[in-house]
């Protein structure tokens, strides 16, 4: 992630309403250092994944199905979510770095 990326997600508050978050670059790696420790198990599958070029930047568009496990004997997730993930890399000093990062729920 560039040192600035934009990241926000969309989750449901109340079981209802959506509720928008914005994370640093920083925070996000907070985050998934906490799901790492509150997990056993995770899985992230990718459906559908796009890739096009817009103004000089690469944007990439899929939907993402996660489950977490609290255990490793777990026969179901303890969470699962999915929704549809885009990225936006810019090449920067021979690499390409994320400069953006949305997430919205789907089928909620």
């Amino acid at each position: 992630y560039q040192e600035y990326a934009a990241v926000s997600r969309y989750g449901l508050r109340a079981g209802s309403s959506l509720r928008k978050r914005s994370l640093s670059r920083d925070g996000l790696r907070t985050r998934m250092e906490l799901l790492v420790r509150q997990y056993a198990r995770m899985e992230i599958g990718v459906v559908g994944f796009r890739v096009v070029e817009e103004e000089g930047r690469m944007v990439v568009t899929f939907q993402q199905n996660f489950s977490a496990w609290s255990t490793t004997d777990d026969l179901k997730p303890a969470y699962a979510d999915k929704g549809i993930k885009t990225l936006a890399f810019v090449e920067q000093d021979g690499g390409w770095l994320i400069i953006k990062e949305d997430w919205v729920p789907v089928g909620q």
